[in-house]
């Protein structure tokens, strides 16, 4: 996501506190919400991903790639999903607390991408940069800009991403979208 004037540290520390007192409240570690953020920030819409992770290892990770909801609602809904409704992983537990990282993702608006196979995507994109949205008809799958650090190569990162939608290969009718985010972390446990 582009750098705003009004996203500065304080702002992350802002968000990073919302979402992990989402997370605490729900497992009765945190009881007061944390001071409101700013207008500005608050009735942000963009799209955002919020993940745990113990080292390099994914703990939980939901997000949107777009959203006409003000951040202020959507960041502790994602954050709870994270937390306790990755379908990939057991809900947290409150002994699972301690050293988990908490990464907020917030995304620029998606830009199209014309390719008609995962060669021509390949050369497009911008190794640690690029997020990656494709859809078809049926479904849709993503990949933020972190993912690039396990999968630096882009006709890997595409492969695994059409295996992640469930297509395989690349289907008739898929289409691509770029994004950028602005990522940024603080340790989960000192957020409440």
């Amino acid at each position: 996501m582009p750098h705003s004037p009004w996203l500065d540290h304080s702002s992350e520390r802002g968000l990073l506190a919302l979402a992990g007192w989402a997370i605490g409240e729900a497992m009765g570690l945190a009881e007061q919400p944390p001071a409101a953020l700013p207008a500005q920030l608050a009735e942000l819409q963009c799209g955002c991903f919020v993940t745990l992770e113990r080292g390099d290892e994914l703990r939980g990770c939901i997000g949107q790639v777009e959203s006409d909801e003000p951040l202020a609602t959507t960041l502790p809904e994602l954050a709870r999903r994270a937390a306790f409704g990755d379908p990939r992983f057991a809900p947290l537990r409150k002994d699972e607390v301690h050293g988990l990282t908490l990464t907020i993702s917030l995304l620029s608006p998606r830009q199209p991408i014309e390719a008609n196979c995962s060669h021509e995507l390949a050369r497009q994109l911008v190794p640690g940069e690029d997020g990656l949205w494709l859809a078809d008809a049926g479904h849709g799958a993503t990949f933020l800009p972190s993912v690039w650090r396990n999968l630096p190569d882009p006709e890997q990162f595409i492969a695994a991403l059409l295996r992640k939608g469930g297509w395989g290969h690349w289907p008739r009718g898929l289409r691509a979208w770029r994004y950028h985010s602005h990522a940024f972390s603080a340790p989960l446990d000192q957020q409440w």
